[in-house]
């Protein structure tokens, strides 16, 4: 269980896989949650790498605000959550839905450094899959070639 204190809220992230516009009873694959970003990438890049391409696997954050810092969101004292990356039909994306939470947007070491380290990450997986695709060009051509 890996839980970021942070200066207004603790938090920590999700990975969750499902068929798009399903349901929960429509869950690919179980929720994993309480993971640190590290743990949460390399859960991604896991399911990414085995699950159908139509499938969607979303990774964000989720948080509980600090009493102390409730005031500042309307004397909101609660949980919420942010998806921040998303693969749809193979294609990875980084979301910017964090933008428009006040919680995520002012806690620095969401905004600021699981951001930027997912900005890295989804241009990583990206290039992967771009490899990937051409590889699997490359050995139809060959096998085209032989027959």
């Amino acid at each position: 269980m890996a839980v970021t204190t942070g200066k207004i809220c603790d938090f920590s992230f999700y990975v969750l896989s499902h068929e798009p516009g399903g349901t929960p009873s429509t869950i690919y694959e179980p929720f994993a949650g309480k993971l640190s970003l590290d743990e949460a990438m390399e859960l991604f890049k896991e399911r990414n790498a085995h699950s159908p391409e139509h499938i969607l696997i979303l990774l964000g954050v989720d948080y509980t605000v600090h009493k102390d810092a409730a005031h500042l969101y309307g004397g909101r004292f609660g949980v919420g959550a942010v998806d921040l990356i998303k693969r749809r039909n193979g294609e990875i994306k980084l979301l910017e839905d964090y933008k428009s939470d006040e919680v995520s947007m002012n806690e620095a070491l969401i905004c600021n450094n699981a951001v930027g380290k997912l900005t890295k990450f989804v241009d990583e997986q990206r290039n992967q899959t771009v490899v990937k695709e051409t590889v699997v060009s490359e050995e139809n051509v060959t096998e085209e070639a032989e027959l």
